[in-house]
């Protein structure tokens, strides 16, 4: 079961709280928030859809809408933060750190809960290099797209967070929309309303952003022989993936309109991170298996060889950062068991055995086919 089906769920979130910001600022479990009622979700849902229908219809409109939608979302950020600076309060960041109020609620445990929570709010970075296939000049284009979106979405992260709780005493935004409620606290509730219109621009940019990934990823994945050869498929007249959109905007709307953004958050952030750990491993493993193939692009830092192993620092560290985020996710899930909270700690456990089950199905088939059927790339390129 691939990482990013159920990454799309956070419009849920969207238009019933703040998942993210709740859990970053004050550091309880996501599993805590309320959950939503069914018109919300079937609003989530339906979005998904819409997307997945502007996705088959080719990637220059999918780009135009979400430049677009990201200039939106990004204008309503800094006029958040134009206004919002000159209303902060330093003493309401003391202490920085609140201390702690029981596992992973506040203090050092709750900021590694929050902090594996949040990770998520990183998934869409990676479809930068799914595009590769696509970019004209991938080895000038993707690291500074990468590197580029990171260090702009990272400072913007610190500073929205850094303000808003300048603005208001940190307890007060466990509310649906946050950065709004703290607008309307210093006397700006119109711009409130803006936020919360940026809000929804960039939740649907994340959509476009993940679901147009995952289709590539589907492609890939097929085009290798890890799913069925239908995901190559083309759409006749737009030369997209059309089976591997239609399945993940189908599948990400179902999630959302079906569980709760608590569960869901963990799951994907569990995911996110054992996909970033396989992409670190892989990194060291090529290495060794194909130490002549051509490398467009350079690993920063080097590495070191031990015995037949190379050791990457970046992959290394990468490695270690992701593994830490499974066992923080993991340990708060079992603490909220331990509390009679099993939900989502049942869910996880289901999940994992679907993943193995359906690759274990997969592999036996492509082992009992043959490689030509499912191995052999498609002649078409993706529009």
């Amino acid at each position: 079961m691939n990482h990013k089906t159920p990454s799309l769920s956070p419009l849920d979130s969207g238009f019933s709280g703040t998942a993210l910001t709740q859990a970053s600022i004050t550091g309880t479990a996501p599993t805590d928030l309320p959950t939503s009622g069914f018109h919300t979700n079937a609003l989530a849902l339906l979005a998904l859809l819409i997307v997945g229908g502007i996705l088959m219809r080719g990637v220059r409109e999918s780009a135009r809408a979400n430049a677009v939608l990201v200039v939106v979302k990004i204008s309503v950020l800094l006029t958040f933060l134009l206004i919002g600076a000159r209303h902060v309060q330093p003493a309401l960041w003391h202490p920085f750190l609140p201390p702690s109020e029981g596992p992973f609620r506040y203090g050092a445990s709750g900021f590694l809960r929050a902090a594996s929570v949040v990770v998520f709010a990183y998934l869409g970075f990676d479809t930068v290099a799914t595009a590769a296939a696509e970019a004209r000049k991938p080895a000038r284009d993707l690291p500074i797209g990468l590197i580029g979106t990171l260090t702009v979405s990272a400072l913007l992260y610190a500073l929205v967070s850094l303000v808003l709780t300048g603005l208001v005493p940190f307890r007060t935004l466990n509310v649906p929309d946050p950065v709004a409620f703290a607008m309307a606290h210093v006397g700006y509730p119109g711009i409130g309303m803006l936020l919360r219109v940026g809000a929804l621009a960039g939740l649907a940019s994340v959509m476009l952003a993940n679901t147009y990934g995952h289709s590539r990823i589907c492609f890939a994945m097929a085009r290798d022989g890890l799913l069925p050869n239908w995901f190559t498929r083309l759409h006749p007249r737009h030369g997209t993936p059309g089976h591997g959109i239609a399945l993940t905007a189908g599948a990400a709307g179902l999630l959302a309109a079906l569980f709760p953004i608590g569960i869901l958050a963990d799951l994907v952030s569990i995911g996110t991170m054992v996909a970033f750990a396989g992409v670190a491993l892989s990194v060291m493993r090529m290495r060794v298996t194909a130490p002549d193939m051509v490398r467009p692009f350079r690993l920063p830092l080097g590495g070191v060889r031990v015995g037949g192993l190379w050791l990457g620092i970046i992959p290394v560290c990468a490695l270690f950062l992701s593994l830490t985020t499974i066992g923080v996710v993991i340990a708060g899930l079992w603490q909220q068991a331990r509390m009679g909270h099993p939900a989502a700690a049942i869910f996880l456990l289901l999940y994992v055995t679907a993943g193995c089950v359906l690759s274990v199905i997969r592999a036996r088939i492509v082992n009992k086919s043959s490689p030509k059927q499912d191995l052999i790339a498609p002649e078409e390129s993706i529009s």
